[in-house]
Protein backbone atom coordinates (compact mmCIF):
# COMPACT_ATOMS: atom_id res chain seq x y z
CA UNK A 1 0.00 0.00 0.00
CA UNK A 2 1.05 3.43 -1.09
CA UNK A 3 -0.33 6.46 1.13
CA UNK A 4 0.37 9.83 0.52
CA UNK A 5 0.48 12.27 3.16
CA UNK A 6 -1.96 15.04 3.55
CA UNK A 7 1.76 17.72 4.11
CA UNK A 8 3.00 16.65 0.52
CA UNK A 9 1.37 19.70 -1.35
CA UNK A 10 0.43 22.28 1.53
CA UNK A 11 0.19 21.96 5.37
CA UNK A 12 -2.10 24.68 5.87
CA UNK A 13 -4.48 23.16 3.62
CA UNK A 14 -8.08 22.86 4.70
CA UNK A 15 -8.25 18.98 4.98
CA UNK A 16 -11.67 18.31 3.34
CA UNK A 17 -10.39 20.20 0.30
CA UNK A 18 -6.97 18.37 -0.18
CA UNK A 19 -8.93 14.91 0.48
CA UNK A 20 -11.16 16.13 -2.28
CA UNK A 21 -8.27 17.03 -4.57
CA UNK A 22 -6.23 13.34 -3.95
CA UNK A 23 -9.38 11.58 -5.11
CA UNK A 24 -9.93 13.95 -7.81
CA UNK A 25 -6.30 12.66 -9.32
CA UNK A 26 -6.52 9.36 -8.36
CA UNK A 27 -4.75 8.73 -4.99
CA UNK A 28 -7.27 6.37 -2.97
CA UNK A 29 -5.08 5.94 0.20
CA UNK A 30 -3.76 9.09 2.56
CA UNK A 31 -2.02 9.61 5.64
CA UNK A 32 -3.40 11.92 7.70
CA UNK A 33 -1.17 14.40 8.65
CA UNK A 34 -0.29 18.40 8.69
CA UNK A 35 -3.63 19.83 7.39
CA UNK A 36 -6.22 22.56 8.63
CA UNK A 37 -8.97 20.86 10.25
CA UNK A 38 -11.19 24.21 11.21
CA UNK A 39 -14.81 21.69 12.32
CA UNK A 40 -14.15 17.99 14.00
CA UNK A 41 -18.12 17.15 14.19
CA UNK A 42 -18.78 13.68 12.58
CA UNK A 43 -15.02 13.52 11.69
CA UNK A 44 -15.03 9.80 11.67
CA UNK A 45 -18.28 9.94 9.41
CA UNK A 46 -17.08 12.45 6.73
CA UNK A 47 -13.84 10.31 6.76
CA UNK A 48 -15.33 6.94 6.03
CA UNK A 49 -17.91 9.29 3.39
CA UNK A 50 -14.82 9.68 1.63
CA UNK A 51 -14.08 5.85 0.62
CA UNK A 52 -10.30 6.73 1.25
CA UNK A 53 -8.07 4.37 2.84
CA UNK A 54 -6.47 6.01 5.55
CA UNK A 55 -3.70 6.05 8.08
CA UNK A 56 -3.07 8.71 10.70
CA UNK A 57 0.39 10.18 12.08
CA UNK A 58 1.12 11.76 15.30
CA UNK A 59 -0.62 15.36 15.43
CA UNK A 60 -4.10 14.64 13.72
CA UNK A 61 -6.73 14.97 14.83
CA UNK A 62 -5.27 18.24 15.60
CA UNK A 63 -6.18 19.50 19.09
CA UNK A 64 -8.33 22.58 19.76
CA UNK A 65 -5.26 24.26 21.88
CA UNK A 66 -2.19 23.71 20.27
CA UNK A 67 0.98 22.31 22.06
CA UNK A 68 4.01 20.36 21.00
CA UNK A 69 3.83 16.67 21.54
CA UNK A 70 6.37 15.38 23.51
CA UNK A 71 5.87 11.93 25.08
CA UNK A 72 9.07 11.93 26.62
CA UNK A 73 8.09 15.25 28.21
CA UNK A 74 9.46 15.92 31.90
CA UNK A 75 6.40 18.40 31.99
CA UNK A 76 3.94 16.01 33.11
CA UNK A 77 0.86 18.26 31.76
CA UNK A 78 2.05 18.19 28.19
CA UNK A 79 3.22 14.71 28.74
CA UNK A 80 -0.47 13.77 29.46
CA UNK A 81 -1.94 16.05 26.53
CA UNK A 82 -0.02 14.07 24.01
CA UNK A 83 -0.75 10.52 25.16
CA UNK A 84 -4.13 11.76 25.43
CA UNK A 85 -4.05 12.81 21.66
CA UNK A 86 -2.35 9.61 20.88
CA UNK A 87 -4.91 7.60 22.53
CA UNK A 88 -7.86 9.70 20.27
CA UNK A 89 -5.81 9.16 17.61
CA UNK A 90 -6.05 5.67 18.00
CA UNK A 91 -9.19 5.55 18.40
CA UNK A 92 -9.89 7.55 15.47
CA UNK A 93 -7.91 4.82 13.77
CA UNK A 94 -10.22 2.07 14.94
CA UNK A 95 -13.51 4.01 13.81
CA UNK A 96 -12.32 4.38 10.17
CA UNK A 97 -10.42 0.97 9.35
CA UNK A 98 -7.05 2.90 9.37
CA UNK A 99 -4.08 0.40 9.84
CA UNK A 100 -1.47 1.97 11.76
CA UNK A 101 -0.87 4.83 13.59
CA UNK A 102 2.46 6.22 13.67
CA UNK A 103 3.99 9.28 16.89
CA UNK A 104 6.88 10.66 16.88
CA UNK A 105 9.83 10.43 18.70
CA UNK A 106 10.74 12.24 22.09
CA UNK A 107 12.60 14.96 22.51
CA UNK A 108 14.64 14.81 25.94
CA UNK A 109 13.67 18.64 27.04
CA UNK A 110 10.67 19.96 25.35
CA UNK A 111 11.07 22.92 22.52
CA UNK A 112 12.07 26.43 23.59
CA UNK A 113 11.52 28.15 19.79
CA UNK A 114 11.10 27.59 16.55
CA UNK A 115 13.90 28.82 13.42
CA UNK A 116 11.47 28.54 10.82
CA UNK A 117 12.56 24.90 10.08
CA UNK A 118 13.09 22.67 13.29
CA UNK A 119 12.32 23.31 16.69
CA UNK A 120 15.15 24.89 19.05
CA UNK A 121 15.99 23.43 22.74
CA UNK A 122 17.50 24.23 25.74
CA UNK A 123 20.35 22.53 27.35
CA UNK A 124 19.74 19.17 28.94
CA UNK A 125 20.80 18.52 32.33
CA UNK A 126 22.62 15.41 33.57
CA UNK A 127 20.50 12.54 33.54
CA UNK A 128 18.21 13.93 31.32
CA UNK A 129 18.45 11.79 28.51
CA UNK A 130 18.20 8.35 30.67
CA UNK A 131 15.07 9.59 32.62
CA UNK A 132 13.44 10.75 28.68
CA UNK A 133 14.21 7.18 27.52
CA UNK A 134 12.33 5.93 30.70
CA UNK A 135 9.35 8.41 30.15
CA UNK A 136 9.11 7.55 26.58
CA UNK A 137 9.18 3.73 26.76
CA UNK A 138 6.32 4.06 29.51
CA UNK A 139 4.18 5.84 27.47
CA UNK A 140 4.78 4.62 23.96
CA UNK A 141 4.40 1.05 25.94
CA UNK A 142 0.59 2.49 27.21
CA UNK A 143 -0.36 3.15 23.48
CA UNK A 144 1.11 -0.07 22.31
CA UNK A 145 -1.57 -1.91 24.42
CA UNK A 146 -3.77 0.45 23.53
CA UNK A 147 -3.67 -0.35 20.00
CA UNK A 148 -3.73 -3.81 20.39
CA UNK A 149 -7.10 -3.54 22.10
CA UNK A 150 -8.35 -1.32 19.06
CA UNK A 151 -6.73 -3.64 16.52
CA UNK A 152 -4.62 -0.63 15.55
CA UNK A 153 -1.04 -0.57 15.10
CA UNK A 154 1.20 1.83 17.17
CA UNK A 155 4.18 2.99 15.30
CA UNK A 156 7.31 5.03 16.37
CA UNK A 157 8.97 7.80 13.63
CA UNK A 158 12.51 7.96 14.10
CA UNK A 159 13.89 11.43 15.12
CA UNK A 160 15.78 13.98 12.61
CA UNK A 161 18.73 15.09 14.14
CA UNK A 162 21.00 18.21 13.19
CA UNK A 163 24.02 19.10 14.57
CA UNK A 164 22.42 22.08 17.29
CA UNK A 165 20.50 19.06 18.35
CA UNK A 166 22.60 16.66 19.24
CA UNK A 167 22.03 15.20 22.65
CA UNK A 168 18.35 16.54 22.84
CA UNK A 169 16.80 13.98 20.88
CA UNK A 170 15.43 10.47 21.50
CA UNK A 171 15.31 7.19 18.83
CA UNK A 172 17.86 8.22 16.55
CA UNK A 173 20.20 5.03 15.77
CA UNK A 174 19.60 1.72 15.29
CA UNK A 175 20.94 1.07 18.71
CA UNK A 176 18.39 3.26 20.59
CA UNK A 177 15.32 1.61 19.17
CA UNK A 178 16.83 -1.83 20.01
CA UNK A 179 16.73 -0.66 23.63
CA UNK A 180 13.21 0.42 23.02
CA UNK A 181 12.58 -2.78 21.51
CA UNK A 182 13.83 -4.91 24.88
CA UNK A 183 11.78 -2.38 27.07
CA UNK A 184 8.25 -2.53 24.34
CA UNK A 185 8.92 -6.25 22.52
CA UNK A 186 5.76 -4.80 20.41
CA UNK A 187 7.40 -1.99 19.08
CA UNK A 188 7.01 -1.06 15.33
CA UNK A 189 9.02 1.69 13.78
CA UNK A 190 7.78 4.12 11.09
CA UNK A 191 11.15 4.72 9.12
CA UNK A 192 11.68 8.19 7.70
CA UNK A 193 14.08 8.18 5.13
CA UNK A 194 14.59 11.36 5.11
CA UNK A 195 15.37 11.85 8.66
CA UNK A 196 17.20 8.83 9.00
CA UNK A 197 19.40 10.15 5.82
CA UNK A 198 20.30 13.46 8.05
CA UNK A 199 20.55 11.71 11.51
CA UNK A 200 23.25 8.98 9.64
CA UNK A 201 24.96 12.74 8.31
CA UNK A 202 24.94 14.49 11.47
CA UNK A 203 25.76 11.19 13.85
CA UNK A 204 28.45 9.28 11.70
CA UNK A 205 26.40 5.98 10.77
CA UNK A 206 25.58 3.89 7.78
CA UNK A 207 21.35 4.60 7.25
CA UNK A 208 21.21 1.27 5.06
CA UNK A 209 22.52 -0.78 8.41
CA UNK A 210 20.17 1.07 10.28
CA UNK A 211 17.55 -0.84 8.18
CA UNK A 212 19.13 -3.80 7.87
CA UNK A 213 19.60 -3.86 11.95
CA UNK A 214 15.55 -3.19 12.60
CA UNK A 215 14.27 -4.39 9.30
CA UNK A 216 12.04 -6.92 11.47
CA UNK A 217 10.45 -3.91 13.63
CA UNK A 218 9.95 -2.05 10.84
CA UNK A 219 6.08 -1.46 9.97
CA UNK A 220 6.17 1.31 7.73
CA UNK A 221 7.84 4.26 6.11
CA UNK A 222 8.01 7.34 5.33
CA UNK A 223 9.20 8.10 1.78
CA UNK A 224 11.25 11.57 1.14
CA UNK A 225 14.88 12.53 0.08
CA UNK A 226 17.79 15.29 0.81
CA UNK A 227 21.29 15.62 1.05
CA UNK A 228 21.76 14.84 4.60
CA UNK A 229 22.27 18.23 5.90
CA UNK A 230 18.91 19.13 6.29
CA UNK A 231 15.11 17.56 6.09
CA UNK A 232 14.26 18.79 3.00
CA UNK A 233 11.49 16.47 1.99
CA UNK A 234 12.40 16.51 -1.27
CA UNK A 235 10.86 13.58 -3.90
CA UNK A 236 13.22 10.23 -3.52
CA UNK A 237 14.93 9.55 -7.29
CA UNK A 238 15.23 6.97 -8.77
CA UNK A 239 18.36 4.77 -7.59
CA UNK A 240 18.40 6.40 -4.20
CA UNK A 241 19.49 3.82 -1.59
CA UNK A 242 16.47 3.80 0.69
CA UNK A 243 13.71 2.76 -2.62
CA UNK A 244 16.38 -0.06 -2.90
CA UNK A 245 15.23 -1.05 0.97
CA UNK A 246 11.10 -0.53 1.34
CA UNK A 247 10.15 -4.24 0.89
CA UNK A 248 6.63 -4.61 1.61
CA UNK A 249 5.93 -2.67 4.41
CA UNK A 250 3.29 0.29 3.98
CA UNK A 251 4.96 3.46 2.03
CA UNK A 252 4.00 7.00 2.96
CA UNK A 253 5.00 9.61 0.19
CA UNK A 254 6.24 12.44 2.14
CA UNK A 255 7.95 14.58 -0.46
CA UNK A 256 6.59 18.04 -1.08
CA UNK A 257 5.74 18.65 -4.40
CA UNK A 258 3.74 21.73 -5.90
CA UNK A 259 0.26 20.25 -7.46
CA UNK A 260 -1.47 17.58 -6.57
CA UNK A 261 -1.15 16.13 -9.96
CA UNK A 262 2.71 16.17 -9.70
CA UNK A 263 1.93 14.02 -6.57
CA UNK A 264 -0.31 11.62 -8.07
CA UNK A 265 2.22 11.21 -10.49
CA UNK A 266 5.01 10.22 -8.35
CA UNK A 267 2.55 7.76 -5.90
CA UNK A 268 1.88 5.74 -10.01
CA UNK A 269 5.63 5.83 -10.40
CA UNK A 270 6.59 4.60 -7.26
CA UNK A 271 3.87 1.82 -7.17
CA UNK A 272 6.05 0.44 -10.21
CA UNK A 273 9.17 0.98 -8.58
CA UNK A 274 7.89 -0.61 -5.52
CA UNK A 275 6.20 -3.31 -7.32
Amino acid sequence: MIYASTACVSTRADLWETLEAYRAAGISAVELGAARLDARDRLAERLRDTSLDFAVHNYFPPPAEEFVLNLASPDRGIQSRSVALAREAIELCARIGAPFYSVHAGFVVDPDGWDGRMFTFPAPAPGSVEAATERYAEAYGGLVEAGQAAGVAVLVENNVCTPPVRGKLLLQTAEEFAELCGRVPETSILVDTGHLNVSAHTLGFDPAGFVTALAPAIGAWHLHANDGSADTHDPAAPGWWAIEMLGTAPVVVEARFETVEELADYVAWLAVVAG
